[in-house]
């Protein structure tokens, strides 16, 4: 039996890990390479050669793509979901809508625990925990075994929303294999993803140049208002800003110099979109839609999202 080759090149596979959860004698895992990203890696010893993996790749198979319809601003307009939501709240007012009804959400989560952040994909019920996914993770999340726990919830009939980069929505729909009415995706607007290893590592050394252990971290925070600045706190109750000019990590990741390989050459950075409704920041919403800013009163100290609606 011949040996199932996933990808030629590195810049072929994004990480998603729809590969390992579609296995069927779970031969593959997602393993970081020499400098910390994801790749899946198959045991041959288990691996019956059924090709299902290379047929659930999302990012090589790409599936149907649509042409976005409408773009709107949107803000939340309860102040408390705006105040956690790294802009206008879309994402929190859609996951809102879905748990009150009885459905269950997935989305990225950045738990901090003894100084070190493990980004991965959750899976939420309540409202109550809806803090978890809400806010921006300048970091590649580790889908595991979410996409087999959302088609649980489809096959179940719950009302599912998943959210995630394009990447990680292409493959939920490759592993899903079929549309689901009860099914919501939304996709961000991805500036590409580092990974957990150089994140931590940097931590690792901001910590000790602070001589004290991180308590809370946020890359986007709206105390000082709606922008590119976040927040760190220490054990000793230090507050520090974190901006791209005082955050070597903040800066490499807005100029894009960290990201995974295949984010270079995304398939996803244009108006046709994997998702139902993509959304991100509304950067330059002030001058670029005055009328509506004003009409519906939204400030835009407190954010505004981007929402594009890809379907009826």
């Amino acid at each position: 039996m011949s040996s199932i080759v996933l990808f030629d090149d590195k810049k072929d596979c994004c990480g998603c890990g729809a590969c390992m959860n579609v296995c069927p004698k779970n031969a593959i895992r997602m393993a970081e390479d020499e400098v910390g990203f994801v790749y899946p890696e198959i045991d041959q010893n288990l691996c019956i050669g059924c090709g299902a993996c290379k047929k659930a790749c999302g990012y090589q198979m790409q599936p149907m793509m649509q042409k976005s319809e409408a773009v709107y601003a949107a803000a939340s307009n309860d102040d408390n979901l705006l105040r956690k939501s790294a802009s206008g709240g879309a994402f929190a007012v859609l996951a809102e809508n879905v748990l009150k009804k009885g459905g269950v959400v997935y989305g990225a989560a950045l738990p901090l625990e003894s100084g070190k952040l493990e980004p991965k994909h959750l899976r939420i019920d309540t409202v109550e925990r809806l803090p978890e996914l809400q806010g921006s993770k300048y970091v590649q999340s580790a889908i595991g075994d979410t996409y087999a726990q959302a088609k649980k919830d489809l096959l179940d009939g719950k009302s599912v929303l998943f959210s995630g980069t394009p990447c990680q929505i292409a493959g939920l729909k490759q592993y899903l294999k079929k549309d689901y009415e009860n099914l919501l995706t939304v996709d961000i607007i991805c500036h590409g993803v580092p990974n957990q290893l150089l994140l931590n590592s940097y931590l690792s050394e901001y910590q000790k140049r602070q001589k004290s252990t991180l308590k809370y971290i946020d890359f986007r925070n709206k105390k000082y208002g709606w922008d590119k600045i976040g927040i760190s706190i220490f054990d000793n109750n230090e507050e520090k800003l974190i901006t791209p000019n005082t955050s070597s990590y903040y800066k490499y990741f807005s100029d894009g110099e960290i990201n995974r390989q295949n984010c270079y050459d995304c398939p996803y950075t244009n108006l046709n979109r994997v998702g139902d409704i993509t959304i991100g920041d509304y950067w330059g919403a002030k001058d670029l839609s005055p009328e509506i800013v004003r009409t519906l009163e939204i400030s835009v100290d407190k954010g505004v999202s981007c929402a594009i609606v890809n379907n009826s």
